[in-house]
């Protein structure tokens, strides 16, 4: 009992000191919390986006692959699904300043194969038919763009005009930057 009056007195001499080491405790229980709390939600929702649309394991890129050699590696041991697609880059005319290059990663799909790899998740608009092409989010917004607008892309020497029919994300570009 003696000790507990002596801590008493000594802590409200010390007060101040006290309540801020309280108040500095309290912080950071709150901040390991907060970010535990983030870092649950964070990973929550990538592994939901990732079973959403079938994201893949692993890559391979090839420069040129016959689609019955891809069906083929199928059959190896430890490979339950592969699937093949073309990707390639485009310069994207008409959008940004003087001098500025953009230019827009281009990949296939087969809207035909309900459980196709690497599917992307909609956003808004709808899934784009002859002459229709869909755009990133992030591309989207950054250039204030809007559903029906048009978007002429140069590749193979020649230009080619899209209208938006619709906005997505992607799985395998959640962090969008050019090859090295």
């Amino acid at each position: 009992m003696i000790l507990l009056r002596k801590a008493m007195r000594t802590i409200w001499r010390g007060k101040r000191s006290y309540i801020a080491c309280v108040a500095l405790m309290a912080l950071g229980v709150m901040i390991y919390i907060s970010m535990n709390l983030m870092y649950v939600n964070l990973y929550s929702a990538m592994n939901e986006m990732y079973r959403e649309t079938r994201f893949a394991d692993g890559f391979a890129r090839m420069r040129e692959m016959p689609m019955a050699r891809v069906s083929s590696l199928e059959r190896d041991d430890g490979i339950a699904r592969m699937q093949g697609g073309l990707t390639t880059d485009a310069r994207v005319t008409g959008l940004g300043g003087a001098g500025e290059i953009i230019t827009l990663r281009l990949a296939s799909y087969d809207p035909e194969d309900p459980q196709a790899l690497n599917a992307f998740a909609m956003m808004r608009g709808s899934e784009p038919s002859e002459g229709e092409i869909i755009v990133g989010e992030p591309f989207f917004a950054a250039h204030n763009l809007a559903l029906g607008d048009a978007i002429a892309l140069v590749h193979g020497g020649r230009e080619h005009s899209f209208i938006i029919s619709g906005t997505a994300l992607s799985p395998k570009y959640v962090y969008a930057i050019p090859d090295a």
